[in-house]
């Protein structure tokens, strides 16, 4: 039985262990949290997504692993991407996600630059706002636009994106929280990124995922408290002129992911079963 750190899993493994059903753990984040430190001494088999993640579990049952979505999203066809876009393929693109009910700061901040993407001609932007937030948005994004229209061409806002994967392969720069999922896609893509991390999660665990990543030279870390519209457009201007610099951030990234989770924990939990 394998548990991906969610409270509801503490006591089914628990229960599992007591009827000497195989019990494994999946840790998603940097920094493990409550639920998969106390399954630990339960676990035959523990798996981590990031290094350094290792030194929190005992280590003769410790793997580095990565995370099974990385296996997923790999596979993306960035071709896709554009086409669902109305983009010319190898055309450079901004996503900015907020995850999928959107975020509040996020959303504000970048309705404060809207009238300044114009300063990026060859960019186009896609705009994820979240659906409980697009109404307001395209309202407000139409107030702010109001003068400046030629930035309607280089933007596309959207409620939520069933294609994300292809999205993100085809993006050039990926602006988003800081959450589990977010880093093994970006790292298996390889794709530089601005990251705000959530300050509103357990154990603040975004904020040591966004670390992680910016310690590695593959994102630009922006905590809320810090986020304005300035501070966002300078670190995209910093980073959209500059090529080389969005190229290194991209290798960066794509030297720590792992594209084949899935197949090595399925692999483990195999093992663990014949056991």
């Amino acid at each position: 039985m394998l548990g991906t750190g969610g409270y509801v899993s503490g006591p089914v493994l628990v229960a599992a262990h007591r009827l000497r059903i195989p019990v494994a753990i999946h840790e998603q984040n940097v920094v493990p949290g409550l639920t998969n430190r106390f399954l630990a001494r339960y676990a035959s088999y523990i798996a981590v997504s990031f290094p350094g993640s290792e030194r929190y579990f005992p280590a003769g049952k410790t793997h580095l692993i990565g995370n099974p979505r990385a296996s997923e999203v790999v596979q993306a066809d960035p071709q896709k991407g554009w086409a669902l876009l109305s983009r010319r393929p190898g055309s450079k693109m901004v996503l900015i996600v907020g995850g999928s009910r959107g975020a509040e700061a996020i959303n504000a901040t970048f309705l404060e630059i809207m009238p300044r993407l114009v300063s990026f001609p060859d960019v186009h932007f896609v705009y994820v706002t979240g659906r409980v937030h697009y109404e307001r948005i395209v309202q407000q994004a139409e107030e702010r636009l109001a003068l400046r229209p030629e930035v309607r061409r280089q933007l596309t806002v959207l409620p939520f994106l069933d294609e994300m994967p292809e999205v993100l392969a085809a993006s050039t720069l990926v602006i988003s929280r800081a959450g589990a999922t977010v880093l093994s896609e970006l790292t298996a893509l390889g794709r530089a990124s601005i990251l705000i991390p959530s300050p509103h999660v357990t154990n603040n665990h975004q904020e040591k995922n966004a670390a992680w990543l910016a310690d590695a030279g593959a994102a630009v870390m922006i905590r809320e408290r810090d986020l304005s519209g300035e501070r966002l457009f300078s670190e995209m201007k910093r980073l959209l002129e500059h090529p080389s610099r969005l190229a290194d951030m991209a290798q960066a990234a794509k030297r720590l992911g792992r594209p084949d989770a899935c197949q090595r924990l399925c692999r483990a939990l195999a093992d663990l079963a014949r056991r």
